[in-house]
């Protein structure tokens, strides 16, 4: 409202100038443009105060999500990886594996559809997966994995890093998870 009241001010002052003296209201005028422009000058503060408190809110916020969505998914895909090894005889060689067949194609080995193509792909809410399968024992079976939830951005897209293998037990910590990093709470 104030910058209204500045413009309809200088708009007014402009009609009383040009009417030659047919038009009065000139303290009127004066009026609006000192209120709306003290409204300007206090509000502008109040609305910058507010900004600086909200933005850096919304961005923590956005970082909590993003860690969340990357436990979650880790979650996923640790459960779609023993669904993979019950169906299949093995961990899948790769995620992408794991993701939808073409259209009108059953599921198979190569395309098992048990996580969508976002996740399958590596890459999710500010996160990239790292999946590492092997072979635990030598008999040509991968019977063993870790994989890892990285922030794409660190501090920004997300604070921590993410870990499970076959345990299923997800770990979190400031910086690159192993299996010695501490279980999520």
């Amino acid at each position: 409202m104030p910058i209204a009241a500045a413009v309809f001010g200088h708009l007014a002052q402009r009609d009383i100038r040009r009417s030659s003296g047919r038009l009065g209201g000139g303290g009127l005028a004066l009026g609006g443009l000192i209120l709306g422009y003290a409204g300007f000058v206090v509000g502008l503060p109040v609305i910058l105060i507010v900004a600086a408190i909200a933005i850096p809110n919304l961005l923590r916020a956005r970082v909590v999500a993003n860690e969340a969505s990357a436990a979650g998914s880790l979650r996923t895909l640790s459960v779609a990886i023993a669904a993979y090894d019950s169906t299949y005889g093995s961990f899948p060689a790769s995620l992408e594996v794991l993701g939808p067949p073409p259209a009108g194609a059953p599921p198979s080995k190569n395309a098992a559809g048990l996580v969508d193509s976002t996740l399958a792909a590596g890459s999710r809410h500010g996160y990239v997966f790292l999946y590492e399968p092997y072979d635990s024992v030598g008999d040509g079976r991968l019977d063993a994995y870790t994989l890892h939830a990285n922030p794409i951005e660190p501090n920004r897209s997300g604070r921590f890093y993410f870990f499970i293998d076959e345990s299923g037990i997800i770990r979190s910590d400031r910086e690159p998870a192993s299996a010695r990093s501490p279980p999520l709470q």
